[in-house]
């Protein structure tokens, strides 16, 4: 079995943040193989010990065919959103034209989030289980620019992190969550025996 995550969004950061949730993914679930594609490339990020599978997929800005084709078919969409970029009502439209809303991220984010979680919520109705946060950090960054982020993270929840770093993993974690939760609903209503994908 396999569920396939595609991620798209016009903002920098879009790939860095999927591959983030998806070591994530690999962490917290080891028995499944989790497997990221960009640029029509195929990474195995954790093999696993079974043949379910989670397949995370980079549409980047979703404009090319292939980028659209992944999309539309895909078991659960994560749309990054940038609070302060012209023209969110459109893109937002655009994006979700009906059918099964999408989940959002706000990534590589600025500033102070309350203020941009009551825009979001009150302006544009997005439910609060419904969106991830993704602060920008500049490790991280790093990290994911020399193919050294699976490490990074690893090290943090090995204890070896450094303190000012668990703003950005206690918000990467609660991200993770909530789409554990949408992986949990898809594994279950795939049929595969009920049981949970994630315990918390």
């Amino acid at each position: 079995m396999s569920i396939k995550i595609a991620f798209c969004g016009e903002i920098e950061g879009n790939t860095a943040n999927m591959f983030s949730l998806a070591w994530m993914a690999a962490l917290q679930k080891p028995v499944w193989a989790v497997l990221a594609e960009r640029r029509e490339k195929r990474y195995i990020l954790w093999r696993g010990s079974s043949d379910q599978q989670l397949l995370f997929l980079d549409c980047g800005e979703g404009k090319t065919r292939r980028a659209k084709k992944y999309w539309q078919e895909a078991d659960i969409r994560v749309l990054h959103i940038n609070p302060e970029q012209k023209d969110l009502e459109q893109y937002l439209l655009w994006k979700t034209p009906g059918g099964e809303s999408p989940f959002f991220l706000v990534g590589n984010y600025h500033g102070e989030k309350t203020k941009i979680k009551s825009c979001l919520r009150n302006f544009y109705r997005i439910e609060e289980e419904n969106m991830g946060w993704i602060p920008y950090n500049n490790e991280y960054a790093y990290a994911f620019e020399r193919g050294k982020a699976a490490r990074f993270i690893q090290r943090y929840y090995r204890g070896e992190g450094a303190e000012h770093n668990r703003c950005f993993f206690e918000e990467l974690e609660h991200s993770s969550f909530l789409l554990q939760k949408k992986l949990e609903t898809k594994e279950n209503h795939q049929n595969t025996g009920g049981n949970h994908l994630w315990n918390r």
